[in-house]
């Protein structure tokens, strides 16, 4: 005759967790998106989880931050009165679209691509500044684009030159960035005058 011992409490413990442990990854593995948990074995199923490469991301936020001053910088040729404000939305316009090109290329040229719209803040921002005219068009337009997101895109600028892995990607970052700190001076100047 034998008898069965009923388990310790520790070793039940110990079961408890692994059981919790092996639930939880269960559910975490299937509340990934279906292209993050990878169709096959080995490392081709553990290369679909990790991170997309970061110098397109990089190209992405960049080419997003130049086709939101593009389109404020045409919203602002259409509302503002001011010849001064014109000028520099042109000047903006301009830089930018000769950026956006330089981005697309380079992109394309890695086989990356970049996005054709502004991401959802800058859009919020362009919106914001459509229902503005006058004077409070011209403050708004230099405070937030102008000084706003150039102090965004100088930021940007700067941690793709330390960050980025392509020398390309850092060179082209650092050929942007003393046009996109002009663009920021001037509308400090500019926006410090409309206050």
């Amino acid at each position: 005759m034998f008898f069965i011992h009923p388990p310790s409490s520790h070793a039940a413990h110990q079961v408890s967790r692994a059981l919790l442990a092996a639930a939880v990854s269960v559910f975490a593995f299937a509340a990934m998106p279906v292209s993050a948990q990878g169709t096959g074995s080995g490392t081709a199923g553990l290369s679909a989880m990790q991170p997309a490469n970061p110098d397109q991301q990089l190209l992405e936020n960049l080419a997003q931050a130049s086709i939101a001053e593009i389109e404020t910088g045409k919203t602002a040729l259409e509302k503002s009165t001011d010849p001064q404000v014109k000028k520099f939305a042109r000047q903006v316009i301009d830089d930018h679209n000769a950026a956006l090109k330089d981005l697309e290329r380079l992109a394309q040229s890695r086989r990356m691509t970049v996005p054709k719209d502004a991401d959802m803040q800058h859009k919020a921002t362009g919106t914001a500044l459509k229902l503005l005219s006058g004077d409070s068009f011209d403050k708004q337009y230099m405070g937030r684009a102008g000084v706003n997101d150039h102090e965004q895109t100088v930021a940007l600028l700067q941690k793709t030159r330390r960050e980025a892995r392509d020398p390309e990607v850092k060179a082209l970052a650092a050929r942007m960035l003393p046009t996109v700190q002009q663009h920021l001076d001037t509308a400090r100047q500019m926006a410090a005058q409309k206050k």
